[in-house]
């Protein structure tokens, strides 16, 4: 009878040889299969399933043979320090170790795979308590490194993998766990048309090396896709990173597509998107792709945060951008939906921050008045905006306002309605001696002409300090109306639909205007 209260096994005990001369796989499913006999924890202690274990299998250090697919029961842990397993054929045609359904509370120590097509497969089998842990695994020239696989009824996973290297392999990790923590590590990146990562759950990435190769013709590289959970309990799911290099090398590429969306059911219980990314250095130059962007969005998360982040200065396309299929303009202005990028990371003043109509969501630590982020589509609120001019007499500056079409119910009433300061730089010419400066208050009123409801632009003067020749030129504004144009009507129907709004005065393409906003459609909250 075997000696159940034995812990582990030494597969070179069972016929392995692990010299790289013979093939190991029927020692080594001896071995792992022997193990799951040897009960290392008792159920009997607390009277529970979550106490149960087995067996550790021993690989000496050699290199093992592997010419088809370890099956590996329930419970067993693998202490595979300084052991090599090679695929036979190495030609990624091959899965190395699979552990579907039975994976609960494991251990995976050590381990070099070459060669294989995944390297390790992990579910579990709706266990509560499952519990992961990876320490010092490298694949090399594989397909996948490691494959949590899809399994919606069980995702209660804490995954935990640290002290590792994935070297010339497409796709290191594709993850579906409630909580994923990958520590210490190196990544390359094949430079194929994929992720490093496949993330769908909470993956939490710190002290992690990332280093691209040159991109393959026609590929989009990047580092992590990050994608919807929808059938998980209550929980933040998404990205965050802290304490990571991402590129610098030619080739470098964004660190994540988003796929994500934002849950503006929150308040009821569900869950937030989110992507964190702090303490990091970031080079995604996007040399040899135009992706030229830490962070491409596909759908937008409830969160976006960027902290205290360096080498961001060549990002073409800013920090943040859209894909050319995804039109950020549908997403409705919600207040859970956020964007903070501290002052920290502006890095170059040549590239934007990021899209222009991004900026409705943008809260940064500079802006006191990002309570107004949804009144001004565009974003740019408390922002200069630089005028155009045909003729350099008059210019004109054009917005996007978020207005209510209708005054269905009493939140639309009042919110309908808006005022700002717009402090007006005009000149004709780039000379400083030319400038003029006034400040107006424009607001946004709503009333009834006699015959329907109207919306009415209207501004003030309220300083004005001239400049140019003796002083004697002002800033002075001649229209401020609905459209783009360089003329138009300054009411509209309050079921109007248009969005444009533009302020017209003397001056040239030298002028610009600052705008300070008072009240807004956000400013209630």
């Amino acid at each position: 009878m075997e000696d159940i209260n034995r812990n582990s096994i030494n597969v070179l005990t069972l016929g392995a040889l692990g010299k790289n001369v013979s093939d190991d796989t029927l020692f080594i499913q001896q071995a792992v299969t022997k193990a799951a006999n040897y009960m290392v924890q008792s159920n009997q202690v607390g009277g529970t399933v979550y106490y149960t274990g087995n067996g550790t299998v021993h690989f000496p250090a050699g290199i093992y043979g592997i010419s088809s697919t370890i099956t590996v029961p329930y419970g067993v842990n693998l202490d595979m320090t300084n052991a090599i397993f090679v695929a036979i054929p190495s030609n990624k045609t091959l899965d190395g170790f699979n552990m579907t359904g039975n994976t609960f509370r494991n251990n995976i120590i050590g381990g070099t795979f070459v060669g294989f097509k995944t390297a390790l497969t992990f579910s579990t089998n709706n266990r509560n308590t499952s519990r992961l842990l990876i320490d010092g695994l490298s694949v090399h020239h594989c397909n996948v490194g490691i494959d949590m696989t899809s399994f919606s009824s069980s995702r209660s996973t804490n995954l935990t993998i640290k002290n590792f290297q994935s070297i010339s392999t497409n796709q290191f990790l594709k993850t579906y766990c409630d909580m994923t923590h990958l520590t210490d590590g190196w990544i390359d990146h094949t430079g194929y048309d994929g992720a490093s990562i496949y993330n769908q759950g909470f993956l939490k990435a710190d002290n992690i090396i990332f280093v691209p190769s040159p991109t393959q013709a026609g590929a989009r590289p990047r580092w992590i896709d990050n994608y919807n959970v929808n059938d998980i309990q209550p929980g933040e799911r998404g990205v965050s990173i802290s304490h990571c290099r991402f590129g610098g090398e030619s080739g470098s590429c964004p660190v994540i597509f988003n796929y994500a969306t934002a849950d503006l059911e929150i308040i009821r219980g569900y869950s937030a998107s989110i992507i964190n990314i702090e303490n990091s250095i970031i080079f995604s130059s996007g040399a040899s792709n135009g992706e030229s962007a830490a962070i491409v969005l596909f759908a937008i998360p409830n969160r976006i945060s960027i902290k205290n982040c360096s080498g961001i200065s060549n990002l073409k396309n800013g920090m943040i951008t859209c894909d050319s299929t995804f039109n950020s303009t549908t997403v409705p202005n919600s207040r859970l939906i956020s964007i903070f990028i501290d002052s920290s990371n502006k890095g170059s003043t040549t590239f934007p921050l990021m899209d222009d109509d991004l900026h409705r969501f943008l809260m940064t630590d500079d802006t006191p008045f990002n309570a107004f982020r949804q009144t001004f589509k565009d974003g740019k609120f408390y922002k200069r905006y630089r005028a155009v001019s045909t003729d350099n007499i008059t210019a004109k500056v054009t917005f996007k306002l978020a207005s209510p079409t209708s005054l269905a119910n009493g939140m639309e009433q009042r919110d309908h309605g808006f005022s700002f300061f717009a402090s007006i730089s005009s000149s004709t010419s780039g000379n400083f001696g030319y400038k003029s400066q006034s400040l107006y208050l424009i607001t946004l009123t709503g009333g009834h002409d006699g015959t329907s409801i109207k919306k009415r632009l209207s501004y003030t003067l309220l300083a004005s300090h001239g400049g140019g020749v003796s002083f004697g030129t002002h800033a002075t504004i001649s229209s401020v109306h609905w459209g783009s144009d360089y003329t138009g009507n300054k009411d509209a129907d309050v079921s109007s639909t248009e969005e444009n709004v533009t302020i017209t005065f003397n001056g040239g393409s030298n002028s610009n205007i600052t705008i300070l906003p008072l009240f807004g459609v956000d400013n209630y909250s």
